[in-house]
C-alpha cells in the first residue's frame, strides 16, 4: 500500500466529482455533509492497487450531521449508484463514503477485478440503477439446487455408513 501523507493533499478531478455527486441534493444529511466536504482538508491518500482511501480532517467547529452517525454512501440522492468508466479498467469502478461519529471520514473508489490504473483523468462518471434482490429471490432462484445437492449428501452419508457397520 502506497500512503501519501504530510504534505498538501488535493483531490484529483474524479474524487472531487465522485464527492459532488454523492453528495448533491437538498437533504439535511448531504447539505451537512456537503458543507463538510468544503470546509475539510485531506489528510492522506493510500492506494492499494485496487482502488484508494481518501482520508478527510473535518474541523471540529463544523456541524455533524444528525440522527445516525456512522453511515457509508455510494448512491446519489436518487438512489442511483456512483460508478466509473477509465479506459483499461473493465470490471468498472465503484465508491463509498464513510461517515463515523457523524462526519465524513473517507471516501473509498475501488476496482471490481483490475488494478487501479495510474492515469485517472480520463473517465466518465455513470449513475447507475442495481436492482435489489431480496434474500427470498436468492433462495427461489438456488435454493432448489441446494436443496437436492443436500439431499444426494444425505443418502450417500447414509449409504456409506450403512456399508461401514454392516461388516
Amino acid at each position: 500500500m502506497i500512503k501519501f501523507m504530510n504534505q498538501k493533499i488535493e483531490p484529483t478531478k474524479l474524487e472531487e466529482e465522485v464527492m459532488n455527486a454523492l453528495l448533491e441534493g437538498n437533504d439535511q444529511i448531504r447539505k451537512t455533509l456537503r458543507f463538510q466536504w468544503e470546509n475539510s482538508t485531506i489528510s492522506e491518500r493510500e492506494l492499494s492497487g485496487v482502488g484508494f482511501f481518501l482520508h478527510f480532517n473535518v474541523p471540529e467547529n463544523i456541524p455533524k450531521i444528525k440522527g445516525k452517525q456512522d453511515i457509508e454512501i455510494s448512491n446519489d440522492n436518487k438512489g442511483l449508484s456512483i460508478a466509473a468508466d477509465i479506459p483499461k479498467v473493465d470490471s468498472g469502478i465503484g465508491f463509498v463514503l464513510f461517515v463515523r461519529n457523524g462526519k465524513i471520514d473517507w471516501l473509498e473508489g475501488f476496482t471490481y477485478a483490475d488494478p487501479w490504473p495510474e492515469d485517472t483523468s480520463n473517465f466518465k462518471l455513470e449513475r447507475i440503477k442495481i436492482p435489489k434482490i431480496s434474500n427470498f429471490q436468492i433462495f427461489k432462484e438456488i435454493g432448489s439446487g441446494l436443496i437436492v445437492g443436500l439431499a444426494a449428501s444425505i443418502l450417500l452419508l447414509a449409504i456409506f455408513l450403512v456399508y461401514m457397520f454392516n461388516d
